[in-house]
């Protein structure tokens, strides 16, 4: 038997999980529809300036599959898991209000002592209810940052507790980093250069995504030049060169103003990139909507 028909009955057997690529669905129908259903095996990059909402947006994508029933890790290596977690709240509150500002909470607000003496027991009802939908599958969302990491959250960090966790659970996550360009360096690799050691990270992070057929989703920064607003090019990461090479899929975020964004596809190694897809954003509850969907209330 040659190898090619070989690769075709295996692929034929549906229960075979190697031959099969898996798309996870974003839980966002337009971007889900260009990607050919969602994410699939390998790295892809999300990208924008500051507080155009990258890691909103990524949380979103993470709160959407961890329902869907994928097991969730999310190496958070600038924010505490206090801070993800009342984001995550403030989201499902919006979502429980069907966007009505006056019965969702803000994730400061949540964070905040002073505010939160002023809530009534009607805001904590609500409070609690949209805490235990996100308990329906909170179990399948971790998050490690910097405190309840066991050491530096370095590639080679991310890599064996991934390793871990599947001969662990015998589950494959979805892994999202956030960001890329301050993840540690790796034990007797101080010596490397800024460019080399994002090139050491993609290439072991590479290696953890086809090792394991998963999805690992960084967020990354751009360099200076794309803060005015002209648009953000594949140049415009930091690191570009490896970057591009490895990656599956990669997208900007260029924020229009307080309440629009647009969604561009820079890259899609298996299909065509250029489309700009159109979201509504509302900052204070880390939240993503379509513009092609009604208009939510504020």
């Amino acid at each position: 038997m040659n190898s090619i028909t070989s690769t075709l009955l295996k692929m034929k057997d549906k229960k075979n999980d190697n031959i099969l690529i898996e798309k996870i669905p974003t839980g966002f129908s337009n971007l889900d529809s260009i990607l050919g259903g969602g994410y699939q095996s390998g790295l892809h990059f999300v990208g924008a300036t500051p507080s155009a909402g990258k890691t909103a947006f990524v949380l979103q994508v993470m709160r959407n599959m961890a329902q869907s029933g994928k097991e969730c890790i999310f190496f958070s290596l600038e924010m505490m898991e206090a801070i993800l977690v009342s984001k995550l709240l403030s989201m499902q509150s919006f979502i429980d209000s069907d966007g009505d500002a006056n019965m969702s909470y803000p994730s400061n607000f949540l964070l905040d002592s002073k505010s939160r003496m002023k809530l009534t027991n009607d805001d904590w009802a609500r409070i609690f209810l949209s805490s235990e939908h996100i308990e329906k599958f909170s179990d399948r969302i971790h998050i490690i940052d910097n405190d309840t990491a066991t050491k530096s959250i370095s590639s080679d960090y991310i890599y064996n507790s991934i390793n871990e966790f599947v001969i662990e659970t015998g589950k494959h996550p979805v892994v999202f980093i956030d960001y890329l360009q301050i993840i540690a360096q790796p034990e007797r690799h101080y010596f490397l250069s800024d460019k080399q050691m994002i090139d050491y990270d993609i290439s072991k992070l590479r290696q953890l995504a086809f090792f394991h057929h998963i999805p690992v989703i960084l967020i990354s920064s751009v360099n200076r030049e794309s803060y005015d607003n002209s648009g953000i090019s594949i140049q415009s990461f930091k690191g570009t060169g490896d970057i591009e090479y490895s990656a599956e899929t990669m997208l900007s975020l260029n924020r229009l103003d307080f309440n629009r964004i647009d969604l561009n596809i820079l890259k899609r190694k298996d299909g065509i990139s250029g489309q700009t897809l159109k979201y509504y954003f509302f900052p204070e509850y880390n939240f993503f909507s379509e513009r092609t969907c009604k208009k939510i209330k504020i």
